[in-house]
């Protein structure tokens, strides 16, 4: 019998209540299984906490989360973090906790574990932080997670003398302590999981997916693999309606994660007095936050990663349009961006641009997806728009394969637009059909 043990203290995030409620009740219900949980020690520095306190205060949030995992896991067998961190404990994590600075977080390590790297994800995310110069605020934040992280080792090293579990059920697999459970449970040989919504946007609060270690390790290997994993896949009405969905609820601004309004009716054209015999490249760009804080996980010097930087790519970009009219270049910089981050200071740095260039901002009051209608050519950093445009069978270049979540079905990259006469590309049906075929794949 399979011994399984749940991290899953974030009950007021709905969707991951709801997913951990069903594997214990129908998938796993031969299985011996255990759940860790908090009664509010982890909330100085939570991530359910982090996604709600615009709109409530912590102690509504841990009200909700607690009365939430009352409803889903009555009977259950569980541990409270509360009943194996002591005084002691707590006056050793403290003295610890005096030792690290701003200069040395980052090398922070604690019984094996790299602490001070698994710290940054949410934070850096919270903080729209694109480098490590943190300030003081940030610091404090950040100490916090470790705080929460140095807790729960402390608390798994008794807890596992009690259950020793063959397998872990956690949730994203990259937020900080999350990733501490992986990290904990790989090396005590335990096939380690997350679990997350499916990336489908109609069918994210319907269905599930179950990913070794973490959602983006999963998606990488889907993105990697995905003509293997499509071939000899034919997709029915059904299918073919339930990745129409994804991308309805995309224009319709009721995806998960969508940072543009809904889509309706405005003439793009007329509104940036664009000739009808231009062509529309739309550039889009992405906030490089998540980047640095994924890559203290997974990967090193992301720099790498890229062809070259984003503002790079801006500054080329309109270098070219600016020697060719027959070309109109729209910039639109990721919403959720920092206003102090490197792709904001050079737009703001721009102050005479072509007549053939325009920055969209808030104040046009457009949709990306009105946009993307009247788009001939879309020069992608790694932001979804990349697939969205590509199902509607736009070129897309893309100024990384690595940071995007889904595959490049183009096969088009910057230096394909910089180095190559751009007319002679276009979407083959093929490229299209197999975008059809990824999002029936992920559903």
């Amino acid at each position: 019998m399979d011994k399984i043990l749940f991290f899953s203290p974030y009950y007021t995030i709905i969707d991951w209540a709801k997913n951990n409620f069903f594997l214990k009740k129908k998938i796993f219900d031969n299985s011996e299984i255990r759940s860790i949980h908090c009664n509010s020690l982890l909330n100085k520095n939570c991530v359910a906490v982090m996604a709600h306190d615009n709109k409530y205060s912590t102690n509504q949030i841990c009200f909700r989360c607690k009365s939430n995992r009352n409803f889903f896991d009555t009977n259950e067998k569980s541990f409270l973090l509360e009943d194996y961190i002591d005084d002691n404990d707590k006056s050793k994590i403290e003295k610890v906790l005096k030792k690290i600075t701003k200069k040395n977080f980052l090398k922070f390590d604690y019984q094996g574990f790299k602490v001070g790297r698994i710290s940054v994800h949410e934070n850096f995310i919270k903080f729209r932080r694109e480098d490590f110069n943190i300030s003081d605020h940030e610091f404090k934040k950040i100490l916090l997670s470790i705080e929460n992280i140095i807790i729960n080792i402390v608390a798994l090293n008794k807890i596992t003398k009690k259950f020793k579990p063959n397998i872990l059920i956690t949730e994203n697999g990259t937020y900080s302590i999350s990733r501490l459970y992986v990290e904990y449970f790989k090396k005590r040989g335990c096939k380690t999981y997350t679990v997350d919504g499916s990336p489908n946007n109609s069918k994210r609060n319907n269905n599930m997916h179950l990913y070794k270690n973490s959602t983006f390790e999963g998606q990488q290997y889907i993105k990697k693999n995905y003509e293997k994993l499509i071939k000899n896949q034919s997709i029915d009405v059904s299918g073919l309606q339930d990745s129409l969905n994804h991308f309805r609820f995309a224009f319709l601004s009721k995806a998960l994660r969508n940072y543009s309004k809904k889509i309706e009716y405005k003439n793009v054209k007329n509104h940036f007095k664009i000739d009808k015999k231009q062509k529309v490249i739309l550039l889009s760009t992405s906030s490089y936050d998540e980047v640095t804080g994924t890559s203290l996980l997974h990967y090193k010097n992301p720099e790498k990663k890229l062809i070259f930087s984003q503002e790079e790519a801006i500054k080329k970009t309109i270098k070219f349009v600016s020697k060719n009219k027959n070309y109109f270049l729209i910039i639109r910089q990721h919403p959720r961006d920092s206003r102090t981050s490197s792709v904001s200071k050079l737009l703001k740095s721009l102050k005479k641009l072509p007549s053939n260039v325009v920055i969209n901002t808030s104040k046009d009051n457009m949709s990306v997806y009105n946009i993307l209608l009247e788009t001939d050519i879309n020069l992608n950093s790694w932001s979804s728009v990349g697939l969205e445009s590509s199902i509607l069978g736009i070129p897309t270049f893309h100024l990384t394969d690595y940071f995007i979540h889904f595959p490049n079905f183009s096969n088009l990259n910057f230096n394909n637009f910089i180095k190559e006469k751009i007319q002679s590309f276009k979407m083959s049906n093929e490229a299209i059909i197999k975008a059809y075929q990824y999002i029936y794949f992920i559903r």
